[in-house]
């Protein structure tokens, strides 16, 4: 009803869902529960983002670039850093801290048990 703007380089999982807007029950006690009115609100979904299966992003939720959406969390309206690891329902920044640190050299791996000195050549 309003955008849904993708940045580049976004990667989707099977299952993915992605609402610009939500119908709202007028009278929420009418038994029909009519007329519904329609809210909405623009989405956005920084470049280099992984959302994982099962997300769901809805109305009014800006996701920040190289952001990770974690299977079947629920991304409500608001804004979301770049960077960030977002999980759960509703989703939420993940405030854990990394657990390791990248390396340019496979020299300061251990070896697997019983491998020691193995060598493919």
């Amino acid at each position: 009803m309003t955008s849904i703007v993708v940045g580049a380089h976004v990667y989707f999982g099977p299952d993915v869902k992605v609402f610009d807007h939500n119908h709202v029950a007028a009278r929420p006690r009418c038994p029909d529960r009519t007329p519904a009115a329609a809210q909405a609100a623009a989405v956005e979904i920084g470049a280099g983002s992984w959302i994982d299966a099962g997300a769901t992003i809805l109305a009014g939720a800006r996701i920040g670039r190289h952001t990770t959406v974690g299977a079947g969390a629920v991304v409500p309206r608001g804004d979301y850093p770049d960077h960030a690891t977002l999980f759960g329902v509703p989703a939420r920044p993940s405030t854990r801290p990394p657990t390791a640190t990248a390396s340019s050299t496979f020299g300061d791996m251990a070896e697997p048990d019983g491998q020691a000195g193995y060598s493919a050549a």
